[in-house]
Order: structure tokens, then sequence, then C-alpha cells
């Protein structure tokens, strides 16, 4: 290499030392600028590690509110069927529920007392409650077979409370109030 070197003159040698100073002076700036690069392009990998499990993150979720939804479906079609099957007509009102009570009466084999009704609304115009209230003087096995009527009824009808008001008094008779409560469903 020196033998190179005593061949230029000197001012060969004094450009070739300024292009030795330059290349290695542009060397070590590119060497800066890969360094940074390379500490970026570290940054955006973790970057994107990052988005790329917020993705699979987000599509869990998706998949968790599918299944969710899909029950909701289900649910909304449960519901319309009991309100179609179990539930009373809204359309009808308490019409609908006298008639169901007169039903339960005749299969019971008794007139149909004198009844207080009362409607409470139980979920805002979707659900509403119907009571009825009376009395009942009979044996035990009339009370009995009374509330198996009740109990086989097709409808939402259901023995909402029983109080036994004379028990004895009149030997083999009984005395009750029964509160029976039948639901109305308004679907939106």
């Amino acid at each position: 290499m020196k033998k190179l070197f005593s061949l230029l003159n000197a001012r060969e040698r004094k450009t070739l030392q300024t292009a030795a100073v330059l290349a290695g002076a542009a060397a070590a700036v590119l060497l800066v600028f890969a360094g940074r690069a390379e500490v970026r392009a570290g940054r955006e990998a973790r970057r994107l590690a990052a988005a790329e499990e917020r993705v699979r993150d987000a599509e869990r979720g998706l998949e968790t509110a599918k299944v969710e939804e899909g029950r909701w479906v289900r649910a909304r079609a449960d519901v319309r069927e009991l309100g179609s099957k179990w539930l009373y007509d809204p359309a009808q009102g308490i019409p609908g529920f006298r008639y169901d009570l007169r039903q339960v009466f005749q299969s019971a084999g008794t007139a149909a007392p004198e009844i207080t009704y009362t409607e409470a609304e139980l979920v805002k115009d979707r659900l509403r409650r119907v009571t009825a209230d009376f009395r009942l003087t009979g044996t035990y096995a009339f009370f009995r077979r009374f509330l198996e009527t009740v109990e086989s009824h097709p409808r939402a009808l259901h023995v909402d409370k029983v109080e036994f008001e004379d028990i004895g008094t009149q030997p083999g008779l009984i005395q009750v109030r029964v509160t029976l409560a039948g639901y109305y469903y308004h679907e939106k």
C-alpha cells in the first residue's frame, strides 16, 4: 500500500486523503442514520405488535358479541312465543282474563263469585299484571280441585295468594280469600 502512495504526487495524496476523510465522515453519518433507523424500526415493530394484539382482542370481542347477539335473538323469539301462547293478549284486556277465570270456575264445578280486579304495570309499556281477588267457600277437596284446575291452565294464570279466613266454624267447610294473577305482554 505504501508503494502505491509513493507513486502519487503530493497533490494527489492530498486529494486522496480528503476523499478518505469525506468517505469516513459519510460512513459515520450513514452509521448514525442507520442506528436511528434501526431504533425507529424497533419502535414501529413494537407498535405493530401492539396493534396486532388489539386487532386480535377486537376479533375476540366481535366473536363474543356475535354469540351474545345470537342469545338475544333466541331470547326474543322465546319471549315472542311465550307472549303468544302463555301470556294474555293485550288487545283483549281484562275480558280475556275474565273468560279464563269463568272456565276455571266451570271446570272446578262452582259458580263465579264476586271478583275484584286490579291491574299494575310491571315493565313500562311492556308487561302488565292483572289480579283477581275473591272468596271461596267449600270443602277442602273442592278447594284442592280448584287449585289443580288453576295450575293446569295453559295461560299465565297462577295463584298469587291464599288466605284461610274460616276453618272449622262450619263442619267440613273452609272459607278462603284467593288472589289469582295473569300477565299481558306488549311487544314493541
